[in-house]
């Protein structure tokens, strides 16, 4: 859940496009980690199909689609307090190595 303020705005009154998509990123990324895979975002796609209003309220979801490799695929949703589709989005992440593993450990730990 998610509720901006205008620190978040980028037209006025609308929630900022990057905001929404740095999020979905973080959503996407946790539903990979989720399930004890670490892993780095490889490319990311984003349609917005509706003004995120800066009052409302939003709900994030997102969901592993398909393990092939080291290739994780992902797909997420941003809807507002009614249920509405504001974006979705699909991101390709890629396994790490071992040493940039032991790294990502140590950040998720503090």
């Amino acid at each position: 859940e998610f509720q901006p303020d205008r620190r978040h705005e980028g037209y006025k009154g609308i929630l900022h496009g990057g905001i929404i998509g740095a999020i979905l990123d973080e959503v996407m990324i946790k539903a990979a980690l989720a399930q004890g895979i670490i892993c780095v975002t490889a490319s990311m796609e984003i349609r917005y199909r509706a003004p995120a209003n800066l009052t409302s309220r939003f709900h994030f979801e997102a969901f592993v689609t398909k393990i092939r490799g080291r290739i994780i695929e992902t797909s997420g949703l941003m809807t507002d307090e009614t249920g509405k589709l504001i974006a979705e989005s699909t991101a390709k992440y890629m396994t790490v190595t071992p040493e940039m593993q032991a790294r990502l450990n140590q950040s998720l730990s503090e």
